[in-house]
């Protein structure tokens, strides 16, 4: 009977055995669920910082495109550049063939002027003629022609007298018209001033805008810098993706070497389950105070990722504190361009007007140097009108050897001298002639001197228009400076979204407080579960232990 209590009591335990067995298959069950939620929960990590990651290579592709965008415009560029020195050569080319073209007329001029060189040197023989003649003339002796020629030189004297009443009234009128041509430069003269002082007051006004671009570009210069700090620090942000891979590998491999380790300790668990089973009440405060210390490592850990995130989250940041003052820089200088773009454009055009008005000075100015050899012929022409007075003056001194005729005694030579008298007057006809057309060339000379005037102020106008052109080249780097406002405008744009994502970022922070602190009262359910379960085994060996007391007395009674 005893041995049959003993075999029930060893039954008994043995069902305890199988009991205690199978929790502790539940328990390693439990543990390795553990695992699998915090390998889940680092998992959702993970997904979430590679959710970001993919954004902010999207950012980049958009960069890279933007990058390959200026590139094209930089080509594009230089090519408008090589276009500009071709044009300036082909404006040379022009230059050379219109003084081609100029010196084609000096050509023709030089022979037309050969021309009257030739005429002068006949002129020249007639008068050698003349010279003979007069010789000829003193051996005279016939006095019947005397008193015929004499009254065809008081007509002579008469035609004299009255060209002589012609030349004062031309010599007056030369005076007047001499006078009202010094009143038209003057008057001229004034409308040009009042033209340069409207045209100092543009300048005025273009050099004030001028100003103030140049501050403009100033600034645009310092944000062209920090883009290019910003493209350093998206290199840096590139590595340290890189890096980060590197560490979830890293990461990865040190959690599956905790596993193999935690098998090797179950399976040393497991060598040692009946020793573990005869100190199992001992054991069970073993277990319950590991149960509280590894609720206190995973708080730790948990605390850990924590302050890994929270220091990430300080360096992002730091970093949007810096794109905001960046920001507030580009609106600025968004506000200002905007008040100038407009005036800027009205300058633009201005210039455009101007730019035509001294092409049109420019064809004014090669007609102005042919008019320069027109002037340098009508000097020499002023020479052989000098040359002519002194023939006018040898003419004088044959009219006084005409007097010396007076002696002359012979009348048949008389009657030749008159008809060549009368070729003399034929000739002072033709000199009357020349001297009318000379009138005409002292009108042109008095015209050219008015254009020397206006060549002289066209000159200053060429100063003014280098400094145009020097404007235009101004405009062009102004131009490229508004291509990398846009690009800076993009990347304000950007800036507004990666603060759109701080603050998601930052929602998703406390949701993931919100998870940890329901993460925490799912544990503190699955212990209580774990506990109530424990509660009721213990209840259960408590019925047993009464069970047990009950056939001991049974037992006592019964060997009574």
């Amino acid at each position: 009977f005893h041995l049959e209590q003993i075999y029930t009591d060893l039954f008994h335990l043995e069902q305890i055995y199988t009991e205690l067995f199978h929790l502790e298959q539940i328990y390693t069950h439990l543990f390795h669920l553990e695992q699998i939620y915090t390998h889940l929960f680092h998992l959702e990590q993970i997904y979430t910082e590679l959710f970001h990651l993919e954004q902010i290579y999207t950012h980049l592709f958009h960069l890279e495109q933007i990058y390959t965008d200026l590139f094209h415009l930089e080509q594009i560029y230089k090519d408008l550049f090589h276009l500009e020195q071709i044009y300036t050569e082909l404006f040379h080319l022009e230059q050379i063939y219109t003084d081609l073209f100029h010196l084609e007329q000096i050509y023709t001029d030089l022979f037309h002027l050969e021309q009257i060189y030739t005429e002068l040197f006949h002129l020249e023989q007639i008068y050698t003629d003349l010279f003979h003649l007069e010789q000829i003339y003193t051996d005279l002796f016939h006095l019947e022609q005397i008193y015929t020629e004499l009254f065809h030189l008081e007509q002579i004297y008469t035609d004299l007298f009255h060209l002589e009443q012609i030349y004062t009234d031309l010599f007056h009128l030369e005076q007047i018209y001499t006078e009202l041509f010094h009143l038209e430069q003057i008057y001229t003269h004034l409308l040009h001033l009042e033209q340069i002082y409207t045209d100092l007051f543009h300048l005025e006004q273009i050099y004030t805008d001028l100003y103030h671009l140049e501050e403009i570009y100033t600034d645009l210069f310092h944000l062209e810098q920090i883009y290019t700090e910003l493209f350093h620090l998206e290199q840096i942000y590139t590595h340290l993706f890189h890096l980060e891979q590197i560490y979830t590998h890293l990461f990865h491999l040190e959690q599956i070497y905790t596993e193999l380790f935690h098998l090797e300790q179950i399976y040393t668990h497991l060598f040692h389950l009946e020793q573990i089973y005869t100190d199992l009440f001992h054991l069970e405060q073993i277990y319950t105070e590991l149960f509280h210390l590894e609720q206190i490592y995973t708080e730790l850990f948990h605390l850990e990722q924590i302050y890994t995130h929270l220091f990430h989250l300080e360096q992002i940041y730091t970093h949007l504190f810096h794109l905001e003052q960046i920001y507030m820089d580009l609106f600025h200088l968004e506000q200002i361009y905007l008040y100038h773009l407009e005036e800027i454009y009205t300058d633009l055009f201005h210039l455009e007007q101007i730019y035509t008005e001294l092409f049109h000075l420019e064809q004014i100015y090669t007609h102005l140097f042919h008019l320069e050899q027109i002037y340098t012929h009508l000097f020499h022409l002023e020479q052989i009108y000098t040359e002519l007075f002194h023939l006018e003056q040898i003419y004088t001194h044959l009219f006084h050897l005409e007097q010396i005729y007076t002696d002359l005694f012979h009348l048949e030579q008389i009657y030749t001298e008159l008809f060549h008298l009368e070729q003399i007057y034929t000739e002072l006809f033709h000199l009357e002639q020349i001297y009318t057309h000379l009138f005409h060339l002292e009108q042109i000379y008095t015209h050219l001197f008015h254009l020397e005037q206006i060549y002289m102020d066209l000159f200053h106008l060429e100063q003014i228009c280098t400094d145009l052109f020097h404007l235009e080249q101004i405009y062009t780097d102004l131009f490229h400076l508004e291509q990398i406002y846009t690009d800076l405008f993009h990347l304000e744009q950007i800036c507004t979204d990666l603060f759109h994502l701080e603050q998601i970022y930052t929602d998703l922070f406390h949701l993931e407080q919100i998870y940890t602190e329901l993460f925490h009262l799912e544990q503190i359910y699955t212990h209580l579960f774990h506990l109530e379960q424990i509660y009721t085994h213990l209840f259960h060996l408590e019925q047993i232990y009464t069970d047990l007391f009950h056939l001991e007395q049974y037992a006592r009674i019964c060997s009574i």
